[in-house]
């Protein structure tokens, strides 16, 4: 994904899912705890930002203890311009979650 894209657009990401546990994640929800890969924008470091789950079947995905997986998706960007921080997130109910992933810069241009 470009570092510089307009505002509002969908732009198609490609996800690497590592799975550091010793317990195979699964998005089946079929368990105790249901499971969403999310993204989100924030713009300061105390921002927690406004989450999403991704778009797309990754329901059936399953990943391995210390294995990897492939996620393809489409993401919608901000429609104001500005700079922003993309993150990733993997959240079980009942939390909020944390944001796994390092935050991306990425510049929101006037279309």
């Amino acid at each position: 994904m470009a570092k510089r894209v307009g505002a509002g657009t969908l732009q198609r990401v490609n996800l690497e899912l590592y799975n550091p546990y010793s317990d195979t994640i699964s998005f089946s929800n079929a368990g105790k705890w249901k499971c969403f890969i999310e993204y989100g924008f924030t713009q300061r470091i105390y921002d927690p930002g406004n989450f999403k789950e991704i778009p797309g079947d990754y329901r059936l995905l399953q990943i391995a203890p210390g294995g990897t997986a492939s996620v393809s998706t489409t993401l919608r960007m901000p429609e104001v311009p500005d700079d922003y921080q993309l993150v990733f997130s993997i959240r079980t109910t009942p939390f909020t979650g944390s944001r796994n992933s390092k935050k991306i810069p990425i510049t929101i241009l006037n279309n």
